[in-house]
């Protein structure tokens, strides 16, 4: 739900969006971290801005912080 929440959205508010995921992203189990990746994975590569990429980036450093986490 939150993903959909930026989707077609003012900049503004996919910014807002991208920082809540970015703040939960430690607490989520890996089952949720997997469907998150797959919303994000979706993403067509011509809708891809600079703030996606560096969302991407942070999405992809902080998961593989919480998979280690979980061992």
């Amino acid at each position: 739900m939150i993903w959909k929440c930026q989707q077609g959205k003012h900049e503004e508010t996919v910014r807002v969006v991208y920082g809540l995921i970015g703040d939960i992203l430690l607490d989520l189990p890996a089952p949720l971290l997997d469907s998150l990746y797959q919303k994000i994975a979706a993403v067509p590569q011509a809708q891809h801005t600079e703030m996606y990429l560096v969302f991407l980036k942070d999405f992809t450093m902080k998961a593989f912080e919480s998979v280690d986490r979980a061992e």
